[in-house]
């Protein structure tokens, strides 16, 4: 899912409605200021039971509380292409050791 909108400068704060869902499911959870989501180093989003999701990831804006302020193109695309590496990296590391 892509959210190319931009969030207010609170996620809580009149969250839309697919960030009040994941909110209000434990799907992710406010960083700890409530700048954005909580995420690793890789971006992968943090839900309320302290689990890493590995399906979703989170860049740009909503990242900031880790990443400090990540708002221009030029910022959110070197984020993006670092997102897209580590993907393919587990990707790749999952299909290792398969057969066809």
């Amino acid at each position: 899912i892509v959210n190319c909108t931009g969030p207010s400068h609170r996620v809580t704060a009149g969250a839309s409605p697919l960030y009040a869902s994941m909110l209000g499911q434990g799907m992710v959870v406010p960083d700890p200021v409530g700048l954005g989501l909580r995420v690793d180093d890789a971006c992968r989003t943090i839900d309320a039971q302290e689990r890493v999701n590995g399906w979703l990831r989170a860049i740009g804006p909503l990242t900031r509380a880790r990443f400090g302020e990540i708002v221009g193109a030029p910022e959110i695309g070197v984020q993006a292409d670092r997102v897209a590496e580590l993907m393919l990296a587990e990707l790749q590391g999952a299909g290792e050791g398969t057969t066809t």
